[in-house]
This record gives structure tokens, sequence and C-alpha cells, in this order.
């Protein structure tokens, strides 16, 4: 199934986890100065929020624009400017790369609920039951 969200990473992995074969589009460029930058540890960091006004460390360690920091970044988005956009899609473009890189090769491996279930567990606030091995269950459609 072709699942298409413009919603969080994990609402893409739970799909996956239904699906077993899901691709995400990417968030809207157009939304960029409002839409979050996302990390492995803090999930979603607003770049316009107060604490990274002076936050000079990158947004993580393992981001193709950590040198830039979430302080100037701030202040990118603060004065409007394109190139600030930029780097967070280009961010971003990054996380969903290597995110659909996990679920690739989780569902190689044949292992894409466990990953499914870890990512919910450790990315979002929602805790679902690790999934017993065997098919999953088919549901109604209504």
């Amino acid at each position: 199934a072709l699942v298409f969200s413009c919603d969080m990473p994990e609402d893409s992995a739970d799909s996956e986890a239904e699906c077993e074969a899901s691709l995400a589009a990417i968030l809207p460029p157009t939304e960029g100065a409002e839409l979050p930058a996302f990390t492995r540890v803090a999930r979603q960091l607003y770049l316009r929020a107060a604490e990274c006004r002076e936050d000079f460390g990158p947004i993580s360690e393992d981001s193709p624009v950590r040198q830039y920091s979430r302080a100037y970044l701030y202040h990118l988005h603060e004065v409007r400017e394109l190139l600030g956009t930029m780097l967070l899609a280009q961010h971003n473009l990054d996380a969903y790369a290597r995110l659909f890189a996990a679920v690739r090769h989780h569902v190689k491996q044949g292992s894409i609920r466990r990953f499914a279930s870890w990512f919910l567990r450790t990315q979002t606030c929602d805790a679902p039951p690790v999934p017993g091995p065997g098919p999953m269950p088919k549901r109604r459609k209504t």
C-alpha cells in the first residue's frame, strides 16, 4: 500500500507496521518556517522556540547542516530568510532518508513490526504493545 503522509514520521512507521510497505511524502516546503526539525533524541525540535534562541549546538550531531547552530537557524527563521527554510528542509530530508533506510532494512530482515513498535515507543508518547510473531490479524474495512 502506498501511504502519503504530511504528518510526522511516526505516522508513516505506524502505517508501515500495518501494511509492511509504505512510502511517505515529504512535508510541504511552503510551511518550512513553522515545521519542526526531526531528531532521533528530541523527536521534534521547533527552531522558532525561545530555547533555541541562544543554543549554539547543532540540530543533531549527525545532521548534514550540523555546522549551523540552532541559534543561527532560529535567527534565519525570525527574519524569514529563505536559507533557514532550505537548511531545515535539507535536515528533514536527511532524517526521512535515514528513517526509510532503516524501514527498508527491517522489511528485508522481516523485523518491521518490531522496528515500528520500537520507533513508536521511543519517538512518540504512545507505547503500543510489542507485536508477537506471526501474521497480523486482518482488519475489517469500514
